[in-house]
């Protein structure tokens, strides 16, 4: 059955995510279009589902999975194909371990690796050229569980429905009345799972989004739609249909309104997204089914460009994500002209070059391969000997700009390899400086290694001069609690600040830098000096938790924030650790944003991280200075705090 009008809800969806992508700050709830595109599957699925068992009696497990992967499987890897040896055009650092990355994809468990390799959805560093493929493993667990359990249930329940299965109470068969109690007790045990992972705030919310078992819902919600108003004609959309058209349109659109509202207003990190938010988009977009599907019979075909988007949705959503990314990069290839790379920074320009590459790719992914080999195509197209030669010599070549992109891929990022060698070097100290006491000899950490890091040579400007301070165990006790940035530079501020208490972590944002503050300081181990490098991975009140641990902090201790670069989420984040300076006179702000911005061309791939040695050594002076500056003011509890002094 061709349900009509179907066509926006999923450009609602494609959109969403579309807008969200390339315009964050704009519609940060963007990714619940995610949701919307559920909540259509799990509908469409098992309205088929059922529609079949009650016209045949049986489900044909074969044929549906046939159908199902006839639907991805030719899409996806013609994306592969293409943006494979696309992605040779920019930074290595984009393809390292793109061999793992394509076999999750091509095995249906991106979710599941990008929470192995503890990503995080939000991340503007270095993200996975296919991490937006995680829908389509959930979408494909939820296919492979869901068909089971339907036919699990024709053992029960054999036979057409209008002879075979007998109502049960409300007037319902009994295939549907259990079904029905199935999905509902899959969706409440799904969005419980999440509830569970979340209800600790130091537990990583890409986890919950990620995996299958706690992002299932909206499928089941599609579900449980599907069985009370599929296909075939019901109480409850005979229900709709006596309204008429007005009030039900009207209702449609207030609920399409809510779903755009709910993208406005909510964000990722806001934990509301994930205990009533997504919950809510999904439940929208049920309501839109349902109306759509009540007044099937009141309303005309839908316009022929709307199903025209409607068709190349799937392939736009699979190329959009790498085609931004590629394009992003571009302005970083060094032979590219002058006035193309001023363009191409500006972000809606190259928003606007992806969006029309999505549609010419989308469109030729719809006639090179779904209509050839995937749900559109009838198996009977005959092609001449040139019509077979051709694509094949360019199917050779682009698999074999696969097989060079996967194979000279690096294991590991520039930076990854950083922060290994960085950890590498500090642990070595440690050891040297054991030893030292042990044989009650000096060791000096700056002169004492023989070994050298030598990453890429930046690829322009010059080496700044750079002052070599450093500060002695004497100048006082130094608690360093940083995120990935200090992880690429801990051994070189450590040469810097003899002494300092080192605590870095990938991912970590200033919530759970409080929370280690606090730990230390009730511990009795937390320095005078206290250097916070926690600007990078924004969350929501960031600004708030700031200002808690500037008044939560007790006496005899200086807080010197850091500021971050190369993330414009950090400005917001930049500007009140100024303000806390100004009105607290005990925090220092290290300007980190300031001293490294002449100097970019010496950060690695992402502009945030370490990149030539010299970035490490300007770090590390920029934490002496603001360590020297805050030795000059008075520690916390010597005056008044909260005072504004200007």
């Amino acid at each position: 059955m061709e349900l009509i009008w179907f066509s926006p809800l999923r450009i609602i969806g494609l959109l969403l995510v579309l807008v969200y992508h390339f315009f964050g700050d704009s519609l940060p709830g963007g990714f619940l279009g995610v949701d919307v595109f559920f909540v259509i599957s799990g509908y469409l699925i098992t309205a088929h589902m059922v529609h079949q068992f009650e016209t045949t009696g049986t489900i044909r497990l074969f044929d549906f999975y046939k159908r199902r992967f006839k639907r991805l499987l030719p899409a996806v890897l013609f994306m592969l194909v293409l943006m494979l040896p696309a992605s040779l055009l920019i930074s290595s650092d984009f393809r390292a371990g793109i061999g793992r990355q394509t076999a999750a994809v091509l095995g249906w468990v991106t979710n599941y690796f990008e929470i192995a390799m503890d990503s995080s959805y939000e991340t503007k560093l270095l993200p996975h050229l296919f991490m937006h493929t995680w829908t389509l493993a959930v979408d494909v667990h939820y296919y492979l569980v869901w068909s089971l359990i339907i036919r699990g249930l024709v053992l029960f329940c054999r036979g057409p429905s209008e002879g075979g299965a007998k109502p049960a109470a409300l007037g319902l068969p009994v295939h549907i009345l259990i079904l029905a109690v199935l999905a509902a007790a899959a969706a409440a045990a799904s969005y419980l799972v999440m509830q569970n992972w979340l209800a600790d705030p130091g537990n990583n919310p890409s986890r919950a989004y990620f995996a299958t078992e706690s992002h299932a819902y909206p499928l089941m919600i599609g579900s449980l739609t599907a069985l009370f108003a599929g296909f075939k004609e019901t109480g409850l959309t005979r229900f709709i249909g006596r309204l008429g058209i007005v009030l039900p349109v009207f209702v449609l659109l207030l609920e399409a309104g809510g779903i755009v509202l709910l993208a406005r207003h909510l964000s990722f990190e806001d934990p509301a997204v994930y205990h009533w938010g997504i919950l809510a988009a999904s439940l929208l977009s049920s309501g839109i089914i349902l109306i759509l599907r009540g007044i099937q019979g009141r309303i005309k075909r839908e316009p022929a460009f709307l199903k025209y988007i409607a068709d190349r949705s799937f392939s736009m959503y699979l190329f959009h994500w790498p085609l931004y990314i590629i394009i992003g990069q571009l302005p970083r290839i060094p032979p590219l002209p002058g006035a193309l790379k001023t363009a191409l920074l500006n972000n809606g320009n190259t928003a606007a070059i992806t969006a029309a590459l999505t549609v010419i790719f989308a469109q030729a992914s719809y006639v090179m391969a779904e209509k050839r080999f995937g749900r559109h195509s009838s198996g009977k197209t005959k092609r001449s000997l040139r019509g077979r030669i051709v694509p094949a010599l360019l199917g050779i070549v682009f698999f074999l700009g696969c097989g060079y992109a996967v194979r000279t891929a690096p294991r590991k990022t520039s930076i990854e390899q950083g922060f290994e060698h960085e950890t590498l070097l500090l642990n070595m100290d440690d050891l040297y400086q054991a030893e030292a006491v042990l044989k009650d000899i000096h060791f000096d950490p700056v002169q004492g290694r023989d070994i050298e890091w030598h990453p890429a040579k930046p690829s322009a400007g010059w080496i700044p001069v750079i002052s070599n301070r450093s500060l002695d165990s004497n100048f006082g006790t130094v608690t360093v609690i940083g995120d990935s940035v200090l992880l690429g530079t801990s051994k070189t501020l450590r040469d810097h600040v003899r002494g300092a208490q080192i605590d870095a972590e990938g991912n970590r944002n200033i919530s759970q830098g409080a929370r280690i503050v606090a730990a230390l300081e009730r511990e009795g181990r937390l320095g005078e000096y206290v250097v916070l490098i926690l600007a990078t991975n924004k969350i929501d009140g960031d600004a708030a938790i700031a200002e808690r641990i500037v008044k939560n902090i007790g006496p005899g201790h200086r807080i010197i924030f850091v500021t971050g670069h190369g993330n414009k989420d950090t400005l917001p984040l930049n500007e009140v650790y100024r303000s806390l300076a100004k009105r607290y006179p005990y925090v220092t702000v290290a300007d980190w944003d300031g001293a490294i911005s002449p100097f970019e061309y010496l950060l690695s791939t992402d502009y945030i991280h370490m990149g030539d040695p010299a970035s490490k050594r300007i770090f590390a002076q920029c934490i002496v200075d603001a360590l020297e500056r805050a030795k000059k003011k008075p520690p916390s509890g010597a005056e008044t705090s909260g005072k504004d002094d200007g």
